[in-house]
């Protein structure tokens, strides 16, 4: 039912759209923490720019592009917000960058994501290539030390099954 040809089309935009929901998912918990700190007011400044900028980007974007200017609407408004309210948090709360951990999960992110370019599975076996994906994210981190054994010990703590299968690690 959901894993048909039919869907092939907008799996482009989506790539992108997906980029910019996470993008506005961080940007909301942001401003919440921001708002919850008493500086609501920081949190709705920005939520009214990002909203400008994408009033004026859907203007340029959707007639030239269709779904894939909706798309980098989403993706560009999102990332604008989240990185003026990251910048805000960070220096505002004297947060240390996470540099080191930023570039490890890009690093892992890249290689979870650039087999999907060439493996190309039946539309039934996404959830199981996922998976496998899912599962090479988590061992890039584990080698770049991004996760480590005392991580392990509290995912393990989820479920019995996942004790069973990390206790090898741990």
């Amino acid at each position: 039912l959901f894993f048909t040809s039919d869907y092939l089309p907008a799996a482009g935009s989506l790539t992108v759209l997906m980029i910019g929901l996470s993008s506005l998912a961080f940007f909301l918990l942001l401003a919440n923490i921001i708002a919850g700190a008493g500086r609501a007011i920081v949190a709705l400044i920005t939520t009214l720019l990002i909203l400008i900028i994408s009033g004026l980007l859907g203007y340029i974007l959707i007639p030239a592009f269709g779904i894939y200017g909706a798309a980098w609407q989403t993706t560009i408004s999102g990332l604008v917000g989240l990185l003026i309210l990251s910048i805000y948090t960070f220096r505002s709360f004297q947060i240390p960058v996470p540099v080191k951990s930023t570039i490890n999960i890009i690093i892992a992110s890249s290689v979870a994501v650039l087999p999907t370019y060439i493996w190309s599975v039946h539309p039934a076996f996404l959830p199981l290539q996922y998976l496998v994906l899912f599962s090479l994210y988590g061992l890039v981190l584990f080698l770049l030390r991004e996760i480590n054994k005392s991580d392990l010990q509290l995912i393990s703590n989820i479920h019995p099954l996942l004790k069973k299968h990390l206790a090898r690690f741990i």
